[in-house]
């Protein structure tokens, strides 16, 4: 049965109708969705090229060039798209109406060299227009699209051409011959030759562990591994030689970001560095003849980052907000060793101090990943600062006084139970901060030399958040010098006797004394 199939030659195809006549009028809309890397574009025959630029209309004998790393897609008649690979140059009609009455227009897109793939829509939108009158053409054959996916290849300038068709079907025109190639099939025309015989393309490969659907990233590239295999179905057509492996931002995969050759042994893949986001892969095979399959089904790989929602500072107009710890959907997280919980309300972090953070992909934590967010993202902190009134020593060089802070969070939340150690500029000196009995405020003896005016205070709290600030030192007057220091006196003993009315009277007394055997 394969070899009968084989065998056929396109002459024995069903003969298509022939073209519409002239008097026909077939509009068609021409719009360059979407430039990658370097693409030119001429807007007629004999204009010089300059860079493209996506979602521009492109007239009739407009012609688009792509280099080595430039991709073009094109919005052609009936939702059907052109999707034009690196080193190709493509000569597009999009004006099908007649330039002189009762002469034909040239309605043939032209691919002179590179690789063309026409993308159909899917069966859910609808045509508006019949993609078999808009054909796309090479020196040696004629394609007419219709509702199908296919990929034209010009060799040699067009000499030879290959095309192949992964669904629906395409008429192709070989000189005077005229033949459709199904599903499945491609066959490979040489201008001069007799027509070809069709042959099978190679299976779509399978995922046999599609990549991580979902993996946790703390901001970072990450990489995800899978493995494939070919078809399980019967082995047909020729030999599979390799692989080719797509990696996108899209699932229409326009927005194509890697692409890599596999060899035929490969089983497996890694794709590094992804960022956070969801991306696309697939993957094809191809013959010794470089004809490929359909694409494997598409792998979807979601990279989520658990981000800090920031907080914002109080207004006269509006009240303040903590920071929140974000958690995407399907994902799970705990902070300082508590249990892991899933997406649902920001959880609420408290500033002036680190979190512990661990995240996962499951409530068991089984590829948890663990990170440190710092204090910075978790604020803001607010704060109050008061200095006391100073006093001079009795040597006169430095002065004495006291300091007072205030911390809270951005609703108003006073910040307890909170380490807090200040330095200051040279000669400033500070004692340990403590909590006093006002809940967020905490004070410390200051000292710095006499004169000085100001000075810039830094203040690290619960040894990781850090604010400074640029304060006014008071100054002390004559009369607030302070007495030199002495030492306690030592406390007076003081000694009381206690003296009892009745002499002191215990109850055995009152018994009678035990008979003497």
């Amino acid at each position: 049965m394969l070899a009968a199939l084989l065998a056929v030659t396109p002459s024995f195809a069903h003969a298509q109708p022939a073209p519409p006549p002239s008097s026909l009028r077939v509009e068609v809309m021409v719009r360059l969705l979407r430039v990658a890397g370097h693409v030119e574009v001429s807007p007629s025959e004999g204009a010089p090229f300059a860079p493209a630029v996506a979602d521009t209309l492109l007239g009739r004998g407009a012609r688009l060039r792509t280099a080595d790393d430039g991709r073009a897609y094109v919005a052609w008649a009936g939702g059907l798209t052109l999707a034009l690979d690196p080193q190709s140059l493509l000569t597009l009609f999009g004006n099908s109406a007649p330039t002189v009455p009762g002469v034909p227009a040239v309605t043939t897109t032209t691919l002179h060299r590179g690789v063309l793939h026409l993308v159909a829509p899917r069966d859910n939108v609808a045509a508006t227009t019949r993609t078999d009158l808009t054909p796309v053409g090479t020196s040696t054959l004629t394609v007419f699209p219709g509702r199908a996916d296919a990929t034209v290849a010009a060799e040699l300038g067009g000499h030879i051409t290959r095309v192949s068709v992964t669904r629906g079907r395409v008429r192709v025109r070989f000189g005077a011959a005229e033949y459709l190639v199904p599903t499945q099939f491609a066959v490979r025309e040489e201008a001069g030759r007799p027509p070809a015989l069709l042959r099978l393309l190679p299976r779509a490969p399978e995922w046999r562990r599609a990549p991580s659907t979902r993996a946790v990233s703390f901001g970072e590239p990450v990489a995800v591994e899978g493995s494939f295999g070919p078809s399980r179905r019967a082995a047909t057509g020729l030999p599979v030689v390799g692989w080719r492996l797509e990696v996108a931002r899209d699932e229409s995969f326009h927005d194509l970001v890697t692409e890599e050759r596999l060899g035929p042994q490969a089983s497996r893949v890694r794709i590094p560095s992804l960022a956070p986001g969801v991306w696309f892969a697939r993957l094809f095979a191809f013959d010794a003849e470089r004809f490929e399959s359909a694409a494997s089904t598409t792998a979807r790989i979601e990279i989520a980052a658990p981000h800090v929602e920031a907080g914002v500072e109080p207004t006269a107009t509006q009240p303040g907000r903590r920071a929140a710890l974000v958690i995407p959907t399907g994902f799970w997280c705990g902070v300082d060793g508590g249990p892991l919980v899933t997406a649902g309300r920001p959880m609420l972090l408290d500033p002036g101090r680190r979190y512990a953070l661990r995240c996962g992909t499951s409530a068991d934590g089984a590829d948890a990943r663990d990170t440190i967010l710092d204090a910075s993202r978790v604020g803001p902190l607010l704060h109050t600062l008061r200095l006391g009134t100073a006093v001079a020593s009795t040597d006169g060089v430095t002065v004495s006084g006291t300091l007072a802070v205030s911390l809270r969070d951005a609703e108003g939340r006073t910040l307890s139970l909170a380490a807090i150690d200040v330095a200051g500029d040279p000669g400033v000196t500070a004692d340990p901060m403590r909590e006093t009995d006002v809940r967020g405020t905490y004070g410390a003896g200051l000292r710095y030399p006499r004169g000085l005016r100001t000075a810039r205070l830094r203040f690290t709290v619960n040894h990781a958040a850090v604010f400074e600030e640029t304060v006014e030192l008071p100054q002390p007057t004559a009369a607030t010098i302070a007495p030199a220091p002495r030492p306690p006196a030592p406390a007076a003993v003081q000694v009381q006797v206690i003296r009892s009315a009745t002499p002191f009277h215990r109850p055995e007394d009152d018994e009678p004394p035990p008979e003497e055997e």
